[in-house]
């Protein structure tokens, strides 16, 4: 799929968007985040999706919580599962995880990773550029719904590369 205009949707000052590219032929994206914890803070990551960008910086990333969710989800009985070695915990200005991040803007690249698993929904390749902040799984999905509802929006094109990636 390539879209043919800049398809925008937005959740306060979130957004989305699909834009077209000349000679599209992959995946760019660029994601933004800004979080009130010191650790999170604003964090931007750029990137051509290739299966080896995939692997090498957005596969790596975990998930992260602040330390009050973190409380509230067992207190629910949820998270069951989770633990420092699986996800990063954040209280105010400090990783709680013994052994910091992994990579640098890890925080940021896991967002980009939630990303691109939303997009893989459109169950094939997508050729131009994703752009986003702030946003969250539902939000990422909303410009394909968009695209899909308006076939002048989008054409077939190019290679899958978020699902070959994902």
């Amino acid at each position: 799929m390539a879209p043919r205009r800049v398809v925008r949707v937005e959740d306060g000052a979130a957004f989305a968007e699909l834009r077209p590219v000349a000679a599209a032929d992959g995946l760019d994206m660029r994601l933004s985040i800004a979080f009130d914890a010191s650790a999170i803070g604003r964090q931007e990551i750029a990137l051509r999706l290739s299966p080896e960008t995939f692997r090498a910086e957005l596969a790596p990333a975990r998930t992260f919580a602040l330390a009050e969710e973190v409380v509230q989800l067992h207190e629910a009985g949820l998270a069951q599962g989770g633990s420092l070695d699986n996800a990063v915990v954040v209280d105010g200005a400090r990783v709680l995880n013994p052994g910091g991040l992994r990579m640098e803007r890890e925080f940021a690249r896991h967002k980009l990773l939630d990303a691109v698993g939303d997009l893989a929904l459109a169950g094939f390749g997508i050729c131009g550029r994703f752009v986003a902040h702030r946003t969250g799984h539902a939000l990422n999905n909303r410009p394909l719904r968009a695209a899909f509802a308006d076939p002048d929006c989008w054409e077939p094109a190019g290679p899958a590369l978020v699902a070959a990636a994902a």
